[in-house]
């Protein structure tokens, strides 16, 4: 009765151990960026800049998907074309992450790379919005103190 019950959580404590220290970097990915915009050089930078990630640029998805199938690049990501106009106008814009599931810490390490990079960007998106408001508000402020 002890074996069924308590070895399970000394076995789950114990054996990843050793491992906790181990940490997956450089991860090769590819990054297909059919904005070719600021926005998407942006996120490519913030994405190159990551430890997690080794990339290169892709012309195609075609040319991504096989270098997954080769086992170069772990993992890839999309820009999609129009994705600094839909940011622009306020619209939801996404990118798409596609790793190889047949290694989860690759993958881990994909999705979180690239999820880093773009909530960096995304990040920097929403305090520019944020203080152009502040700034309206301070105009309209000054306007109304001028006129009273």
């Amino acid at each position: 009765m002890c074996i069924l019950l308590i070895a399970p959580i000394i076995y789950g404590f114990f054996y990843p151990w050793p491992y906790s220290t181990e940490v997956v970097n450089h991860v090769p990915v590819g990054i297909i960026d059919n904005d070719n915009s600021n926005l998407s050089r942006t996120i490519v930078r913030y994405a190159s800049a990551s430890p997690q990630l080794d990339t290169q640029l892709f012309l195609n998805e075609q040319q991504a998907k096989e270098a997954i199938w080769s086992d170069e690049i772990a993992g890839y990501m999309v820009i999609p074309s129009g994705l600094e106009q839909q940011v622009l106008s306020g619209k939801a814009a996404s990118v798409s992450v596609l790793g190889n599931g047949g290694y989860f810490l690759l993958n881990k390490n994909v999705q979180m790379g690239f999820l880093k990079a773009v909530s960096t960007v995304s990040a920097g998106i929403e305090v520019k919005k944020m203080w152009r408001k502040v700034l309206i508000q301070q105009q309209r402020l000054l306007i109304l103190k001028r006129c009273h």
